[in-house]
């Protein structure tokens, strides 16, 4: 494979919204159509899966941004890094 053409992984590129309480991810939202990053303390409201039906409002109590080396880069003498995930980690209200 290629270098640079490596697989992501499942929520690489995107905002992931985890119920702390449930120990599951709720939903993953690409970085091309998030708006904004809740801030630790905002309600946020979550549509869930149709499935389980575990969508409802919560509460952000971390936010985690994860990066990883960018070998794409080649800025000389500089250890380049991209953006890979952000974690939002909520607290189910409702």
């Amino acid at each position: 494979m290629p270098e640079g053409d490596k697989p992501k992984g499942v929520g690489e590129g995107c905002v992931d919204f985890y119920d702390e309480t449930a120990k599951i991810s709720i939903n993953l939202v690409p970085f091309e159509k998030t708006a904004n990053i809740p801030r630790i303390g905002e309600q946020v409201y979550l549509p869930g899966t149709p499935e389980k039906r575990d969508g409802g409002l919560f509460q952000v109590s971390s936010v985690l941004h994860s990066f990883g080396f960018d070998e794409n880069d080649d800025l000389p003498g500089l250890n380049p890094a991209r953006l890979l995930q952000i974690t939002v980690t909520v607290k189910r209200l409702s």
